[in-house]
């Protein structure tokens, strides 16, 4: 720590580590990962802030010029702050991009942990049968404001309607008053998902 509240070391800290802190954290918020020990992710953190700054050493090296902060103070705030800031920040959503793409999806593992998680990242409005344990079945819609936990947390779910299941399997109405239905992994078996158009047969 002592180090790091070194003069010299500073700077170094800010071009190398941070960068990498914010791409890992941008990542963590579009792909569900494990809580990470950061004592031992610096070093991943400063591998990234390393090619960060690899890739725009011409522009630090502009920002660096004898005398360039003070002739074009506005103009090297806004590069520093898209070396430091911006650009860590948009890597995560390009290298993803990259990693869905046709071209590379299929030679390489999905970076979504779970199926689970795979298919709620989606956010695909959606009826759900819920086959509980006991035998009994639950019918809700899955919509924008139901929400699915992700990996690595438990896995739970919350419906935001209920819809009754007629004696005929099909879906009759929605439950009057529901303010949805939240269910935890332990109470099902299995979910089914089915299209959105209609109220679809259960059976």
């Amino acid at each position: 720590m002592a180090d790091l509240l070194n003069p010299s070391v500073i700077p170094w800290f800010v071009l190398l580590f941070v960068p990498g802190f914010i791409s890992i954290k941008v990542y963590g918020l579009l792909v569900p990962t494990a809580e990470r020990n950061w004592g031992s992710s610096a070093v991943e953190a400063v591998s990234y802030g390393c090619i960060n700054l690899a890739v725009f050493s011409w522009a630090a090296m502009i920002v660096a010029r004898p005398g360039f902060f003070d002739s074009h103070p506005v103009a090297c705030s806004f590069i520093l702050i898209g070396i430091l800031l911006v650009a860590p920040a948009i890597w995560p959503v390009v290298l993803l991009r990259l990693l869905r793409s046709r071209l590379i999806r299929n030679r390489v593992l999905d970076p979504i942990p779970t199926a689970w998680d795979s298919f709620f990242e989606r956010r695909q409005p959606c009826w759900v049968l819920v086959h509980l344990k006991d035998g009994g079945k639950i019918a809700g819609l899955l919509g924008g404001n139901s929400y699915a936990s992700s990996y690595p947390e438990k896995r739970d779910l919350y419906l935001e309607e209920v819809w009754q299941i007629g004696e005929s399997g099909h879906l009759e109405q929605r439950v009057g008053g529901t303010l949805g239905l939240w269910i935890d992994c332990d109470a099902f078996r299995m979910l089914e998902f089915l299209a959105p158009e209609g109220r679809k047969e259960l059976d």
